[in-house]
């Protein structure tokens, strides 16, 4: 990976309508290993379409009862940038 992975996750103060916030690196551009494939993954960042709001999901689970936020996203010098609330 090009860059160590940063996520910086803000605890919300003790107002009610106070939310916690996370941001940071979410890819790096780099070579992943994933479960499931034979050799190492590199998504092309470039072309890819991000739709306004993405689930934020616990260990990329897709099932609902893993997502504990909402998030946007951008790509930025060949990286992939979060930014959101943590809502459970």
């Amino acid at each position: 990976m090009k860059n160590t992975p940063l996520i910086q996750i803000e605890a919300a103060d003790s107002g009610a309508t106070a939310k916690a916030r996370v941001s940071g690196l979410a890819y790096s551009g780099g070579k992943m290993l994933l479960p499931g494939w034979r050799h190492p993954v590199v998504v092309e960042l470039s072309g890819m379409e991000i739709p306004a709001k993405v689930p934020l999901l616990l260990d990329h689970r897709n099932q609902t009862s893993a997502r504990v936020g909402l998030i946007s996203a951008h790509v930025n010098s060949g990286t992939l940038m979060i930014e959101g609330e943590i809502l459970s």
